[in-house]
């Protein structure tokens, strides 16, 4: 797993907060400084206990001021991982832009999943790799390698539409809640809103979702 250091990367998850359902205990995975953990406190109070874990070392200790508990953690050690989670239960787990810069996703989130309170949910964002431009790059025989976004260099798996129901171990399901659309690879606009439309148009609303919203739950 690489740094990202980026203001972009530093922001609070509201795309992911929207799918939260009183929640009393999460664990934010790529917690980064701690900006989701604060505003859950600030949306839902503070009595809700919010948990952090990041790669980076470098972020931790602005997160430790936000959040109830943060640790650096490295995911691609599942040990590592699983010790962490030892005897811990949560009733909401974020993922937001983590799986894809990991060695096994899947077993991440089988780990994950037994930490579940009743009820629990896992929440993730995942790059959609079947965005319209990929389409481009296919022809020009070039896939980009770019510092962020949907061709972050440091991407280890890429995802489409019909490779995400993968990511459910068995018992459990996956359910996309939300499509984030967009006309440009490169950055969002202030028209991307009316790409929306595009909700009733089966195949083409995979084309130009720029990002899944994922729910995993029993």
């Amino acid at each position: 797993m690489s740094f990202h250091d980026s203001d972009a990367y530093k922001g609070a998850r509201h795309d992911l907060m929207r799918h939260m359902k009183s929640p009393k205990k999460v664990l934010d995975i790529g917690c980064n400084t701690g900006a989701t953990g604060s505003l859950i406190n600030k949306t839902f109070g503070t009595e809700v206990k919010v948990w952090g874990i990041d790669y980076n070392p470098n972020v931790i200790n602005e997160a430790t001021k936000k959040l109830h508990h943060a640790s650096v953690v490295n995911l691609n050690d599942s040990n590592e991982f699983k010790t962490y989670l030892n005897q811990k239960s949560f009733d909401t787990i974020l993922m937001g832009d983590v799986l894809e810069h990991v060695l096994d996703p899947k077993n991440i989130i089988k780990i994950a999943v037994d930490h579940l309170g009743p009820k629990g949910q896992i929440i993730i964002s995942l790059p959609n790799s079947g965005f319209y431009t990929t389409i481009w790059h296919f022809f020009m025989q070039r896939w980009p390698r770019n510092k962020r976004g949907l061709y972050d260099k440091t991407h280890l798996h890429l995802y489409f539409r019909n490779n995400l129901n993968e990511l459910a171990p068995k018992g459990y399901r996956t359910t996309i809640v939300e499509r984030k659309y967009r006309w440009l690879e490169s950055r969002g606009s202030r028209f991307d809103f009316l790409l929306k439309i595009f909700n009733y148009i089966p195949y083409f609303r995979n084309i130009l979702t720029f990002q899944f919203l994922l729910v995993i739950k029993n």
